[in-house]
């Protein structure tokens, strides 16, 4: 599949590679394949239930930011885990210093403390599992093949170990 890169998953992992370093932060990431979404979209769009209603496509299967970041230096990313005031402290830096990354357009949507960090929504897929098996469409489970995929697409130069 494809991603717009100018969102804020691989704004993020551009960002965090590029400084080589990561929030210590209790997220999920919850990643669905575009091929997935498109295929959801126009079934549940010709549906009569699903049709002229609102829907998040939020798959059921998460993954951590930790699992996220073990496999990127399974592909040789050098990152290290930092509390978040120092992460976003060494960014404000950095970014300061050398324009550029990635995140610097995101930096006022970065609370100034942990405390500050608001909760994850708590999305409830029941709805999307229902359309996607009436649907007869799968939802993939991501495991670390395929971020290994998403990872590969987003930093081509790397590569496992």
């Amino acid at each position: 599949g494809f991603w717009n890169t100018e969102d804020f998953p691989c704004r993020f992992a551009g960002g965090c590679a590029a400084l080589g370093k990561v929030p210590a932060l209790e997220r999920q990431f919850r990643l669905l394949p575009v091929n997935i979404a498109a295929k959801l979209i126009v079934g549940m769009s010709f549906e009569n239930s699903t049709a002229g209603r609102d829907w998040n496509l939020i798959p059921p299967s998460a993954l951590s930011l930790q699992e996220c970041v073990l496999a990127a230096k399974d592909f040789g990313l050098d990152l290290e885990t930092l509390p978040f005031e120092a992460w976003k402290g060494i960014l404000l830096t950095e970014c300061l210093k050398r324009p550029g990354n990635p995140l610097e357009p995101l930096l006022p949507l970065f609370p100034h403390s942990i405390d500050d960090v608001p909760s994850a929504p708590d999305f409830q897929p029941d709805g999307l599992l229902h359309a996607a098996s009436r649907l007869e469409i799968d939802i993939p489970r991501i495991d670390s093949n395929t971020l290994g995929n998403y990872i590969r697409f987003l930093f081509p130069n790397t590569t496992q170990n």
